[in-house]
């Protein structure tokens, strides 16, 4: 499921979220008289992944870049910084929120809506600082971020295959704007 994508000059960052759409019950869930929603399944045991496309060869980056399990809706930003590419995210640890806005919640009671809103996870803003390139001769298990000014690093796990662990910078925000002024 993409909501949105992030882009910077050179680049367009797709979040391949573990919220899959499940086409053939989407096809038929009018027919069935359930909504859309009820077709989305989340698969916390599976990774997220991180395609990075350049923007002038319109090919992804040759490394594979993943993180925890994790569900986006909104991209904030998104730049480049000496050879990274760095963007923040509205994440949510699982799929809680789009219960939370089925019909029959909705016109819940409203303490039981606030209650079923208390118990879903909260949103967060998740800075990725992603390393466009990188020594291929870098130990396993190093950090290849080189950024002074985040805490997010990307650890090199083969030559394909880098971990990557976000910074939170803040939490409970869905839609923040970012003042340029």
């Amino acid at each position: 499921y993409y909501h949105s994508f992030g882009m910077t000059e050179n680049y367009i960052i797709f979040i391949e979220q573990p919220l899959k759409l499940d086409v053939l019950k989407m096809a038929t869930a009018y027919f069935k008289g359930v909504n859309w929603a009820s077709c989305l399944t989340w698969c916390p045991n599976d990774k997220t992944y991180i395609h990075i496309i350049n923007r002038k060869t319109n090919k992804a980056l040759p490394t594979k870049f993943y993180t925890d399990a994790l569900v986006v809706y909104h991209h904030a930003n998104a730049y480049e910084e000496d050879n990274h590419v760095v963007f923040d995210i509205i994440a949510y640890e699982d799929n809680s929120l789009y219960k939370m806005f089925y019909l029959e919640n909705m016109t819940s009671p409203d303490s039981i809506f606030e209650a079923q809103g208390k118990s879903s996870s909260l949103p967060l803003c998740k800075r990725f600082a992603i390393p466009v390139e990188h020594d291929k001769n870098t130990d396993l298990g190093t950090n290849i971020v080189r950024l002074q000014d985040t805490k997010a690093y990307a650890l090199k796990e083969d030559d394909e295959h880098v971990y990557c662990k976000p910074e939170v910078l803040f939490e409970g925000i869905e839609l923040p704007r970012i003042n340029y002024d």
